[in-house]
C-alpha cells in the first residue's frame, strides 16, 4: 500500500476503527509493566475492588465517549458496519447459529467489510439485557478464574492459556456461525500460538514443581473465550448504534457484581488494615490503563470481531515476552525464533484483515451458507466437554486451594536458576533417592541457627524430620565445642560473633544467641538464590501444613499489625479474636521517657537495659532513612517506637531481602539485642501497602517441650503455627547429661500428619489417600 493510498486510508472514518487495533498492544504492554510494579501489588490476587474501580472507569469513559459524540442515551449513529448477528425474538434462542439466517448477512463478516448495505438496529429486548449481565458476570469470572490460576502457576503459563482461547474462539465461530477458516488463516493461528509458546518454554525453563490443579488452565482459556463470544454476539446483534448503550448496562452490571463481591468478601474475611486506604498514583494509574485496556478490547470486538481481538491478545504477549527478555539481558535463539514466528503470524493476519475492509466492496466476504447439522452438532459435543472440563478445572483448583505455595512471580524477573548458582548445602538434602512428592518450599531456604554448638543428635534429628519438606536447609552456628564428642561442629555455616555466654552477672546478662541476628545477615548474603529465607531456631517446631499456606511473597512473623492466615480447623471466628492466638510481639516505650533505672529482663524485658536495649538500639535506628522511620511511626501510632519480641520465627522474602538487610546491618553496628534488631528491621523493610502475614507463635519456657504441647493448644480450640522450645532429647541424671529421644521423630512426622489433616491439605508425606 503507498504513501498515498495509506493517507487516503487513514482520512477514512473507517479507518478510524484501526486505531484501536494499534492501542491494543500499547496499553496492554503499558498495564503489565504498571501492574507489576506496584509496590502493594500481589500477582496472585486479585481484588475485588479494584475490579470495581476498573468497571466504574469504564462507565466514566463510556460517558464521556457519548458527551463527545453528542449522542444522547439512545440516540442511534450511523455506522458502514453490517449486522453479524440478530438479536430478534426468534434468533435469540441460538446465539451463534442465527448468524447466516439473515439477507443482512450475506455480505458481512466484520464491521468494515461491506459497503452500500442497509444497516439494522435491533432494539434490546428484556431477553438482550439479561444477555448483557450474563457477559458482564462472565467478564468478571474470567477475572477471578485467571487469578486463581495465577496461586498456582507463572504469569506466563497464565497468560499463554488466555492466548490459547483463540482455537476455540475461531473454531466455534466457524463451526456454529459459518464464517469459514481458509488454510492461509489456520497456519497464522497455529503459528501465533506457537510462536509465544517457544518463547516462554525459552525464558521459564523451570516447571512448576509441586502437585498443581492442571485444569484450570483450560478454565482459563475456555471463559476467556465464552467471554468475548458472548459480547460479539451482544455488539453485532444489535447494530453499531447501540455500542454505548450496549456497553453502559455492562459496565454498570459488572460494577455492581464486583460491589456485591466485596460486601460478602468484607462480611467472611476481615479486611487488611492496607486493603482500602491505601490508594497511591501508582495503584490508580494502574487501574486507568486496565480500564482503558478493557475499553480497547470490547472497541476491537465490536468493530472488528473476537477472532482479531484474540490474535491481538497472542501480538501483545509474544511482545511482552520479548520485552522481559530484554530486561533481563537475555536474548536466546529460542526467544528469537519465537518472536519472529509469532510477529510474523500476527502481522500476516492483520494485513489479510486490512486488505479485506478496503475491498470488500469488490468480493464477498464469506459463503452465506448455514453450518449443517452435522458441524453444529459435534462442536455443542467438543464445547459441551471443554465446558465440562473447565467445571472440573473449577473445582480442582478449589480443591487444592488450601494446599497452594503461594509463590509470588514477578512477570519481569526471570526465575532464579537462569540467572544465579546456589551454593552447596551440606546436610541440607535427604538420603532417598526418587521424585520428591512435597514441593511446596522448593525454592525456599530454611536457615536454622544454634546458639550454642549443640549439634550432634539436634542437628540429625532436625534434618531428618525437616529435610523431607525442606530440601535447602542451612544449618548456622558457633564453632567451638561446648561438649566433647559432638558431631557436625564444623559441618555449619560458622558465625561466632559474640556467641559466648556468660550468665554470671544478671545486670549484664549475655545470653549466648544475644546476637544471633549477625548469623542470619550472614546466611542472606552468602545464598541469595532463593525466593525466601525462613529463619528459626534448631528447638522451634514447625506446623509445616500450617506454613505451606502462608503467602510466600509476604513477611511472616507474630507482629501486632499483622494479619491472620485463614486456619480451616478453627474458621472465621478466630480471624476475628485475638485470644485464639498467641501473644504478638511488644512495641517499645518511648526511649525519651525512660528515667527509671532497669529492674531485668525478667521484669522490665531487654527495653531499658543499657547494654543491649533501647540506649543501645537507638542510634542505629537513628540512621535509618526517613520514610522508613515514618512507615513504622505510622503502624506503631508514634514516633521512635521499636518493635521486639522472640525471633523464633521470621521469614522474609527475597524481594524485600535488600531492604531488610540495609536495615539490620545498621543494628549490627551495635549490640542491639537480637530480639530487638530483628523485628525491628523487618518492619522497618515493610512497604507501605503492604501486610505481615501472623504466625502463631507460642514461647514457653514450662513443659511439656515436646509435641504434647500442640495438642494441647489444638484442644483448647487453638492453633500452634511454631513454637520454642522443643526438645530433641532432655538433660537427665545428676551431671544434667543430654539424652536423646530418637521417638521425637516419628512424633513431629505424625503430628505434622494430623495437622495437614485438620487444615484439608490433602497431599502430604505420609498421609493416605
Amino acid at each position: 500500500m503507498s504513501i498515498r493510498a495509506f493517507t487516503s486510508f487513514a482520512s477514512d472514518p473507517q479507518a478510524q476503527n484501526w486505531f484501536s487495533v494499534i492501542a491494543y498492544p500499547v496499553l496492554f504492554l503499558s498495564f503489565q509493566v504498571l501492574h507489576s510494579s506496584r509496590p502493594d501489588n500481589d500477582a496472585s490476587t486479585v481484588s475485588p475492588a479494584d475490579l470495581a474501580v476498573v468497571e466504574a472507569l469504564k462507565l466514566a469513559f463510556n460517558i464521556v465517549s457519548r458527551y463527545r459524540s453528542g449522542e444522547s442515551l439512545f440516540r442511534r449513529r450511523e455506522s458502514g458496519r453490517a449486522v453479524l448477528w440478530d438479536a430478534s425474538d426468534s434468533a435469540e434462542g441460538q446465539p451463534l447459529q442465527s448468524l447466516s439466517s439473515h439477507e443482512s448477512d450475506d455480505t458481512a463478516v466484520s464491521p468494515e467489510r461491506s459497503e452500500g448495505t442497509e444497516y439494522k438496529d435491533s432494539r434490546p429486548t428484556t431477553h438482550s439485557w439479561l444477555v448483557v449481565v450474563c457477559a458482564a458476570a462472565l467478564w468478571a469470572g474470567t477475572a477471578y478464574i485467571t487469578s486463581v490460576a495465577n496461586l498456582f502457576f507463572d504469569v506466563a503459563t497464565v497468560h499463554l492459556a488466555v492466548a490459547s482461547s483463540l482455537v476455540v474462539v475461531s473454531y466455534s465461530l466457524y463451526a456454529l456461525a459459518g464464517r469459514p477458516i481458509t488454510i492461509a488463516v489456520a497456519q497464522s493461528i497455529a503459528l501465533q500460538l506457537l510462536g509465544p509458546l517457544l518463547v516462554k518454554v525459552t525464558l521459564f525453563q523451570s516447571s512448576q514443581s509441586y502437585l498443581t490443579p492442571s485444569l484450570v488452565l483450560l478454565s482459563v482459556a475456555f471463559t476467556s473465550a465464552c467471554s468475548v463470544l458472548l459480547i460479539e454476539h451482544i455488539y453485532h446483534s444489535h447494530g453499531p448504534s447501540l455500542f454505548n448503550t450496549l456497553n453502559t448496562a455492562l459496565f454498570f452490571s459488572g460494577f455492581f457484581l464486583h460491589v456485591v463481591i466485596c460486601i460478602i468478601q468484607a462480611l467472611l474475611v476481615p479486611p487488611s488494615a492496607t486493603s482500602f486506604s491505601d490508594w497511591s498514583l501508582h495503584r490508580i494509574s494502574s487501574l486507568v490503563v486496565r480500564a482503558r485496556l478493557d475499553w480497547t478490547i470490547l472497541s476491537v470486538i465490536n468493530d472488528h470481531d473476537a477472532v482479531l481481538e484474540r490474535v491481538l491478545y497472542s501480538f501483545s504477549l509474544t511482545l511482552l515476552l520479548l520485552f522481559i527478555s530484554l530486561h533481563n539481558h537475555v536474548l536466546p535463539l529460542g526467544v528469537l525464533a519465537g518472536s519472529a514466528v509469532a510477529l510474523w503470524a500476527s502481522f500476516s493476519y492483520l494485513s489479510q484483515e486490512l486488505y479485506k475492509s478496503h475491498q470488500l466492496h469488490d468480493t464477498p466476504a464469506y459463503d452465506p451458507s448455514s453450518p449443517s447439522r452435522r458441524r453444529c452438532i459435534t462442536a455443542w459435543i467438543i464445547l459441551s466437554i471443554l465446558g465440562l472440563g473447565s467445571s472440573l478445572g473449577i473445582m480442582e483448583a478449589v480443591v487444592f486451594l488450601p494446599e497452594r505455595p503461594r509463590v509470588g512471580f514477578d512477570m519481569f524477573s526471570l526465575p532464579i536458576d537462569t540467572a544465579c548458582q546456589r551454593r552447596e548445602l551440606p546436610f541440607s538434602h535427604p538420603p532417598a533417592t526418587g521424585d520428591r512428592g512435597y514441593r511446596h518450599f522448593e525454592n525456599i531456604l530454611l536457615v536454622v541457627f544454634f546458639s550454642h554448638p549443640r549439634y550432634n543428635t539436634n542437628l540429625d534429628y532436625y534434618r531428618e524430620v525437616y529435610s523431607e519438606y525442606f530440601p535447602n536447609i542451612l544449618f548456622v552456628g558457633p564453632a567451638s565445642r561446648e561438649d566433647a564428642g559432638f558431631n557436625h561442629s564444623y559441618d555449619v555455616l560458622v558465625d561466632t560473633y559474640q556467641a559466648s555466654e556468660d550468665l554470671s552477672d544478671p545486670q549484664v546478662y549475655k545470653m549466648g544467641g544475644r546476637m544471633a541476628h549477625h548469623m542470619l545477615y550472614t546466611a542472606l548474603q552468602e545464598h541469595p538464590c532463593y525466593d525466601g529465607y525462613l529463619w528459626a531456631p534448631f528447638d522451634t517446631l514447625l506446623n509445616v501444613p500450617r506454613l505451606q499456606l502462608f503467602d510466600q511473597r509476604r513477611f511472616w512473623y507474630h507482629s501486632p499489625f499483622a494479619r491472620y492466615v485463614h486456619n480451616p480447623a478453627l474458621g472465621r471466628e478466630a480471624e476475628r479474636n485475638a485470644s485464639y492466638h498467641a501473644p504478638s510481639a511488644r512495641i517499645s516505650p518511648d526511649p525519651a521517657n525512660m528515667t527509671t533505672p532497669w529492674k531485668g529482663w525478667g521484669e522490665d524485658w531487654w527495653w531499658g537495659s543499657p547494654h543491649v536495649g533501647l540506649p543501645v538500639c537507638m542510634p542505629a535506628y537513628n540512621k535509618i532513612p526517613e520514610a522508613q522511620r515514618a512507615r513504622l511511626a505510622a503502624l506503631t501510632g508514634a514516633p521512635d517506637r521499636l518493635v521486639g519480641g522472640s525471633a523464633d520465627t521470621m521469614y522474609i522474602p527475597t524481594r524485600h531481602r535488600g531492604a531488610f538487610m540495609s536495615a539490620l546491618a545498621l543494628f549490627l553496628q551495635t549490640d542491639c539485642f537480637l530480639e530487638i534488631a530483628a523485628p525491628t528491621a523487618l518492619h522497618l523493610a515493610l512497604p507501605r501497602g503492604e501486610d505481615i502475614l501472623f504466625v502463631d507463635h507460642w514461647w514457653i519456657w514450662q513443659a511439656p517441650f515436646d509435641t504434647a504441647f500442640v495438642r494441647g493448644k489444638w484442644a483448647e480450640g487453638r492453633e500452634v503455627d511454631t513454637f520454642h522450645t522443643f526438645h530433641w532429647g532432655e538433660p537427665s541424671g545428676a551431671d544434667g547429661a543430654w539424652v536423646p529421644h530418637p521417638e521425637r521423630v516419628g512424633d513431629v512426622r505424625r503430628l505434622l500428619q494430623d495437622s495437614a489433616a485438620r487444615q484439608g491439605v490433602v497431599s502430604f508425606p505420609g498421609m493416605t489417600s
